[in-house]
């Protein structure tokens, strides 16, 4: 494992610039709002692995979206 930790205030910013608001990204990745919000906020730094996960797809999503 090397240590590097993913920045999700970062993602959670680049998804709102791109027109989701946090309701919506709880809604699409089944994660609770208030922890979107967390996260966002930088009051909780990284996720569990599964939360991780659905939030890196959805911006996986929303990236090949915007390029296609």
């Amino acid at each position: 494992m090397n240590g590097n930790k993913t920045d999700f205030a970062r993602i959670l910013d680049e998804l709102a610039s791109r027109g989701m608001a946090e309701d919506e990204v709880a809604r699409q990745t089944g994660v609770d709002k208030n922890l979107i919000r967390k996260l966002r906020w930088g009051v909780r730094k990284q996720p569990s692995y599964d939360v991780g996960c659905a939030i890196m797809e959805l911006h996986s999503r929303m990236v090949e979206k915007k390029v296609a």
